[in-house]
């Protein structure tokens, strides 16, 4: 069993005037399992950007611990190898002082179900966690992803 569990996570994308709400929506939802997409409720905040474009906030708050590890599980199982190489030199970045672990996926990668890093136009996750992992690998570890084949499971069964 994990020792260390993503206890809350905190889902949010910028749905800009050009872009198709219900497309970013199912985005978001391509990010969380089926099971986890069906159960959560999104809030939307209209705003105006800085040209007085509308632009709509779409957010997500997972507060089961369940929920909120088996999303982290599934993003970071799904990482490509190069996404994880940087996320591993630059963790300490993507980590605050109360142990949130912050990401950034791109929109458009996520919409056809891929978790891909970017620092562009994305959905940003925010994932509080029990303790702080020195490294990917020891996060990876202690999700319960095994690194031969990064689902979770013994490449050997």
């Amino acid at each position: 069993m994990p020792k260390r569990k993503a206890s809350h996570a905190e889902i949010s994308a910028f749905v800009h005037a050009t872009e198709d709400l219900s497309k970013v929506r199912s985005a978001i939802s391509k990010i969380l399992s089926d099971q986890i997409a069906h159960k959560v409720e999104f809030t939307q905040t209209k705003m105006l950007g800085h040209h007085r474009n509308p632009i709509i906030e779409l957010r997500v708050a997972i507060t089961n611990k369940r929920d909120a590890y088996e999303i982290l599980q599934g993003i970071i199982s799904r990482l490509s190898p190069l996404d994880e190489t940087i996320l591993d030199k630059e963790l300490a970045k993507h980590l605050d002082k109360k142990n949130r672990l912050y990401l950034r996926l791109d929109k458009q990668r996520a919409f056809i179900g891929e978790a891909t890093l970017t620092s562009g136009d994305a959905i940003s996750l925010r994932f509080s966690l029990r303790s702080r992992p020195r490294s990917l690998k020891e996060l990876k570890t202690d999700l319960g992803i095994n690194e031969n084949n990064g689902d979770g499971t013994d490449a050997n069964q």
